[in-house]
């Protein structure tokens, strides 16, 4: 509701799980024992039926993680994605496989490498060329 607010939005299209760890309200990377993913994303999946988000989903779960949250009987709404790293220099193929094998769509953050050495590699900078683009 915060970000709402924040936003000026009546609604958010997608929500994510930033990370799978779970920090003390108010601190800077404390963890807090008494907190878990389940609570959370059974947060969010109250914020779907009441019209606040669309969509929700998942960033930086590796499989045992995603595993954990999609096996739990007490989930009733499936990630809608599972944010990652992947790119051309980074591809994760097992991770990107494995979510893709659970029905959860893969969304890449850095995609591109965050520019740098990706921009010179040999194999991009031809197909730039071929395609007359930077």
């Amino acid at each position: 509701e915060t970000t709402l607010k924040d936003l000026q939005l009546e609604y958010v299209d997608l929500y994510l799980i930033h990370w799978p760890v779970c920090w003390r309200r108010g601190t800077v990377l404390q963890p807090d024992a008494e907190a878990s993913i389940r609570e959370c994303w059974l947060e969010l999946e109250r914020c779907v039926r009441d019209g606040l988000v669309k969509h929700i989903g998942v960033s930086n779960f590796n499989e045992t993680q995603l595993a954990a949250l999609l096996d739990d009987d007490g989930i009733t709404i499936k990630p809608a994605c599972n944010q990652i790293e992947t790119h051309p220099l980074w591809s994760n193929d097992a991770l990107v496989k494995y979510t893709q094998s659970r029905g959860v769509t893969v969304t890449a953050y850095s995609p591109l490498a965050q520019g740098g050495e990706l921009f010179e590699h040999p194999t991009l900078k031809r197909i730039a060329e071929k395609h007359d683009v930077t």
